[in-house]
Order: structure tokens, then sequence, then C-alpha cells
């Protein structure tokens, strides 16, 4: 019922774990022009040569396709000739629901493709072909009109080799956050070849988004066809260009059985993330120990819990704060039915360190998790009330809604009564006072406590009363009586001592 007593992980802020697969090709500032780097600090001579080859391959590519040049044909992957030939069947044969079930960047294809070829010429193409229409046609990058950069494709600025065989660019410098992945790259008969079906979700994220700003996806599309046409096209409804240039029961039936894997990208993207894990990147280690801690069915990637642990640990060893912050909410996650209190003392020491190194970095759970295991006196940590207030007062000041009404009680309420200041929990408290109408019932308790600490036993009976008269209609029984006891206490003439406490306490 509190608001400001804790009673699992998730009540304050369950971990978010982003490993940045939604970092699109496109809306990011291109680095500084400039060869990429190997994945690690002492790349082999071999790493190094296929980097360069990578990054050769990559400005080629993207100045072709800046000038609408056909012959960036020539730098695609098989997959991706593979991909083309499916769109080419797909504006041949596929139905309007079909058609909705492709990506935004890959449906503005197929439009594009029915609006200026009939069957016979479609039919006649192979994947190959069908992409070097695209690029002369501009369809392939018509949505980097969209983004910021005006059409123009970033520099990498670094490259990921994967395995002899694969490779991952990135197209802005790692914060201590995420990655910035981009195309994806694979060596084909001694060849580095772009592969840049792989970027077809990220392309269609940037679209739905901006379409909705639009109004509508209609109007986007219609805008990006005349784009890309320019003089050449004359509009046609979008409605006729949903219907298929060929009515094919079976070849409709054939769509579905090659329909393309547009999250494959994912898996490369943590077959990468491995990679730089293994050879010492904090950032890559906090993302990929956690994603092997948790298990991800959609990316397929098996729970493996002590080796998920062990590459966070690693992490936090180097200074990375949200590995230390996702070990410390690991150790103290008790599930969404069980409170802090069934957390053994021995593992409340383990998390300690971790808990105390997401607090000096900032880090709004770890301050109010520390604050709250200095009041109660858990963890190995002596009860330091005042302490435990000034933690509350950083974790408000870095934008926590609830610290002030944490750090009010426990100057109000402590169970030490040295450490209690009763007068600048009144003072702490006049905001909320001035805003009695808003308060929550937690608040009001927090206020009636506050007056009953100061000796005014009349204003706490008044917000108790007020506090009981707010309760949540299915609030726990136990936590009603509580509140009715401090009632009875304030009517009494007595104030309120805090002695529960949420975490486990060594005596």
């Amino acid at each position: 019922m509190r608001s400001h007593r804790l009673t699992s992980a998730r009540q304050i802020r369950p971990f978010l774990f982003a490993a940045g697969l939604s970092a699109a090709l496109l809306g990011l500032p291109s680095p500084p022009a400039g060869a990429g780097e190997p994945v690690g600090a002492t790349a082999s001579a071999e790493e190094q040569a296929a980097v360069n080859a990578v990054a050769g391959i990559w400005t080629r590519y993207t100045g072709q396709m800046e000038r609408h040049d056909p012959a960036a044909a020539d730098a695609i992957a098989e997959s991706t000739v593979r991909h083309y030939a499916f769109l080419r069947d797909a504006a041949l044969y596929a139905s309007p629901e079909q058609l909705q079930r492709l990506p935004a960047a890959d449906r503005l294809t197929v439009y594009g493709l029915r609006a200026r070829h009939d069957a016979d010429a479609l039919a006649a193409w192979d994947g190959r072909r069908t992409y070097r229409e695209c690029v002369g046609l501009s369809l392939c990058d018509a949505p980097m009109a969209l983004s910021p950069s005006g059409g123009t494709y970033p520099m990498l600025s670094h490259v990921a080799i994967i395995d002899a065989d694969r490779a991952l660019g990135e197209i802005k410098p790692q914060t201590d956050k995420r990655y910035a992945f981009g195309p994806e790259f694979v060596r084909e008969d001694g060849r580095w070849k772009v592969r840049p079906e792989r970027n077809a979700e990220q392309l269609s994220e940037l679209m739905d988004v901006l379409s909705k700003q639009a109004g509508g996806e209609t109007g986007m599309m219609q805008f990006l066809l005349g784009s890309s046409f320019g003089a050449q096209y004359t509009a046609a409804p979008l409605d006729t260009l949903k219907q298929p240039l060929r009515d094919d029961a079976a070849a409709r039936g054939r769509l579905d059985g090659q329909w393309p894997d547009y999250a494959a990208i994912r898996e490369t993207v943590l077959a990468a993330l491995s990679h730089k894990a293994e050879d010492g990147e904090p950032l890559a280690q906090f993302i990929y120990g956690h994603a092997l801690y948790s298990g991800d069915a959609e990316r397929k990637i098996a729970p493996d819990k002590e080796r998920g642990l062990a590459m966070m640990q690693r992490a936090s060893d180097a200074g990375h704060v949200d590995a230390s912050v996702a070990l410390a909410q690991t150790m103290l996650d008790t599930g969404p039915e069980q409170s802090f209190s069934s957390v053994p003392a021995a593992t409340l020491r383990r998390a300690l360190p971790y808990i105390r190194s997401g607090a000096d970095a900032g880090d709004v759970w770890s301050m109010t998790i520390y604050a709250q295991l200095l009041q109660d006196g858990a963890a190995g940590l002596a009860r330091n009330c005042t302490e435990s207030a000034d933690w509350r007062r950083k974790a408000e000041d870095a934008g926590l809604e609830f610290a002030r009404n944490d750090r009010v009680w426990v100057l109000a309420t402590c169970a030490e009564p040295s450490q209690r200041d009763p007068k600048q929990a009144l003072a702490l408290a006049q905001p909320m006072i001035k805003q009695r109408a808003k308060l929550s019932s937690g608040n009001l308790d927090t206020v009636a406590a506050v007056y009953a600490a100061n000796g005014d036993f009349a204003q706490a009976v008044r917000f108790q009363q007020l506090a009981i008269k707010r309760l949540e209609p299915d609030i726990d029984a136990r936590d009603r009586e509580r509140i009715q006891a401090r009632l009875n206490l304030y009517q009494q003439r007595r104030d309120y001592t805090d002695q529960e406490t949420s975490f486990t306490v060594e005596r």
C-alpha cells in the first residue's frame, strides 16, 4: 500500500534489456570519415585486411546507391538476389493481405514495380535484374529521403568481424548503453558482399513512425513513389497497386513458403555481440550476458544462467554500471508475489557492492535500494537514517517521483531516535501538504507521521483520517491494520517509530 515501502525490485524499476537491435541505418548522424577498426584492440593482419575490404565495398556500394547507379547490384550477396526474386514474385502474385505482411520498405518496392512494369516484363527478370531496376528507380533507398541525412548513407565507424565469412558494420561509435549496428556483410567466392535486405525491418521502423506522423501510410507511399520516379510518375491509386498483376492461387501459396526471415539480422547482431564479449568489450559482455541469463526464444538463445552471470560479472568488474545494476537486480529478484524480506542476508551482502556501484553512478534504482538498506541496517551496513535520507535526496534530484515521500518518512520515523529530524521532515513535507487534495493514501500517511513527530497530533489525526478514506478498495488487510494502528497512536498523542524493515536484517 505505502508508496515508500519496497516490496519487489519490479516496484522501483524493472531492468530494461536493450541490445541495440533497433539502431537503424537511417536517422543517425554520420561519424567522421575514416576506415573501420577491428573488433578487438589486437587485431590480426587477417582481420585488419577483412575490415579494410568491408569498408571498401561499403564505400563503393553507397556511392553507387547515392548516384542510383544499377552497378550497385554487383556488390550484393546471393541472399539479396534471392530476396529480390521474392519481391519480384510478390509484385506479380501477392494478395493485398500478403502485401500488408511485408515490412514497409519492401512493400514500397512492390508498389513501385507494379506501378512501372507489366507482368510479362517482371516475369522475365531474375533477382539481380530486379535489384538493378530497384536501384535505377531509387526504390531501394527511397526511405532515405525521409531521414535527417537527406539520402546520404553513413560511413562505417567500426566493423565487427564475426568469423571468416561474416561481418557487421557499425554506423556510429558505441555509447555506454548501445551499439549502432547497421549493414551486414558476407564473403562469397573470396569477395565481401553487402546484404541490404537485412535492414528492411530497420528502414520500415522509420517509415512506420513517419507515416503515423503524416497521418497515414497512403500519403507517405505516394510521396516516396513520386520522389523515386520524378516527373515520369503518374500517380496511381494505392488501392490499385495493392492488387496482384497476376491472379494465381498456386503462386500465392508458394510465396508463403518462401517468406523471408526478416528477423535474421538479430541473430547476426547476437553473433557480433558474442564475439565482442569474448574479446573483452564490457558493453557486449553486459548485453550478451543478460541475453544468456534470461534466454530468448525469438533469437534462439537457450538460457544459460551461470555463463550469463559470469559474463555480466566481467562487465561489472570492468566498470560497466548497467552490468552492476543488472547483477544486483538479478540477485534481489524475488518474483512478483514475494517481498525483499525473502532475500537471504548472505545474498544481500553479495549484492551490496553492485548496488553501491550503481548508486555512485547515479542509477535511481540503486540509490533507492541502497537508501533502504541503510535505513534497515541490512547487508552488513549499520543503520544510518541520515545517510539514507541523503541518498533519497539524490534519487529525487535524479527524477524519482516518490523519493521525496521516502525521504520525509525516514527523517520523521527512523527507528534510531538520534537519527530522526522531525523539523527537517516537516519543512520538506510542505509541498506535499499544499497538494493535500491530490495526495495518495500513502503520501497522506507520511504527512500524518511528520505532524505526529513534531507533536501536532490534531493535524496528524486529520491527515491519517484522510489517508484511510483514500485507501484503495483492494488494499492488503495487514496494510489496512497498520494504517489504522497509526491513527490510534496519534489519537493517544503518541508518535510513530518505524520498526519494520524491507530487507532481512542480521541480528
